[in-house]
């Protein structure tokens, strides 16, 4: 089940992240897909998988390789902002680039489990 904050269409990259996902212990009914989380300051800021209850967060990063949103200097300076206001409002953000991701999901797996256990 894909559980969304707000439903939209997803990217053939996130509908891969989540077949992946969904073949782990990551899944839970509590996990949370495009989790909207900062509506304090009212932004539109989501991460990619979110376990409110535990206040942890996974990001997957995409185009790394390939000068993408996430590292061109504009973007990375937006994903600071993003974690750093999730981290004062008591977020863990586990982050991931995309290929480790869904090459090594139990490690990433296990990282949530001991993340949502602190």
């Amino acid at each position: 089940m894909l559980n969304t904050s707000k439903q939209k269409e997803f990217t053939p990259l996130q509908i891969k992240c989540w077949e992946a996902v969904c073949q782990t212990h990551l899944i839970s009914p509590n996990m949370v897909r495009e989790h909207l989380f900062d509506t304090q300051n009212k932004r539109k800021w989501r991460f990619d998988f979110a376990w409110p209850d535990a206040l942890c967060a996974l990001e997957v990063e995409g185009g790394v390789y390939v000068r993408g949103r996430h590292t061109s200097p504009s973007g990375f300076m937006k994903d600071i902002d993003k974690y750093n206001a999730a981290t004062l409002q008591g977020w863990r953000v586990l982050r991931a680039e995309r290929n480790d991701f869904l090459k090594n999901m139990t490690k990433y797996a296990n990282l949530v489990f001991l993340t949502s256990q602190l």
